[in-house]
């Protein structure tokens, strides 16, 4: 015999879910490792905050609305924010382009977080 502990789920709200995404760039030229480098750069830039109110406060970064192109039965995501970028040059190499030293290959992992709990009623709605 042992003692019932008596646990029960206690629900307080749903969870916000996230979703990551992972890239491996791999330039055929050095105006593709360029374009590839610019990229980075966007969504490094927009999962930042921009500082407001002379530093005392800090302005939301930036809303991302993703899409899997026209494909109707994969689950919609709602509005999100990049939570995290990570950058991986040369993962396999140590090859260059002769110029400007850009990696031949880069990987990109992004993670993004739903800005809003969804509820039965967005799962109707294709969330």
């Amino acid at each position: 015999k042992t003692i019932n502990p008596r646990e029960y789920m206690l629900f307080q709200s749903p969870n916000l879910r996230e979703f990551p995404f992972s890239f491996s760039f791999i330039p055929q030229n050095e105006r593709e490792a360029e374009d590839a480098i610019k990229i980075i750069r966007f969504f490094r830039y927009a999962s930042y905050p921009s500082v407001a109110n002379a530093g005392y406060t800090y302005t939301f970064p930036d809303m991302f609305n993703i899409t899997f192109g026209n494909i109707d039965s994969l689950v919609r995501i709602p509005e999100a924010v990049c939570t995290s970028i990570e950058v991986n040059y040369n993962p396999n190499t140590m090859s260059y382009f002769a110029q400007n030293n850009i990696p031949v290959q880069i990987d990109v992992s992004l993670s993004f977080k739903e800005s809003k709990a969804i509820t039965r009623e967005n799962i109707d709605q294709g969330f």
